[in-house]
């Protein structure tokens, strides 16, 4: 349970989410220190067969914090799942939490 404002809120916290936030900015570090160029690198370096899925994972790094922070505390909107984060394509804070129902 997390007490916000004297609110009680019901927390749910997802491993899977947390998983694939986790995947992007380790990806993502791969790139930054020049361990890979590029998606199809980290795509033969962890064995996927699809590219958009290694592109989708790492553009998670952009999410809003507060959407971040939200996924790894448990409170998160109860509909977000994986295949609504990976279709997220703007990098717009805004637009993000409003698509995520944030």
């Amino acid at each position: 349970m997390i007490v916000n404002n004297a609110k009680t809120q019901e927390t749910n916290i997802n491993p899977f989410l947390i998983k694939i936030i986790a995947k992007s900015y380790h990806w993502n570090k791969l790139i930054e220190e020049g361990k890979a160029e590029s998606s199809r690198d980290i795509q033969r370096l962890e064995g996927h067969n699809n590219n958009n899925y290694v592109k989708e994972i790492l553009r998670l790094k952009f999410l809003a914090p507060v959407i971040v922070e939200a996924i790894l505390n448990g409170t998160q909107p109860i509909d977000l799942t994986a295949d609504k984060l990976r279709k997220i394509k703007t990098f717009d804070w805004k637009e993000q939490k409003r698509l995520l129902n944030f």
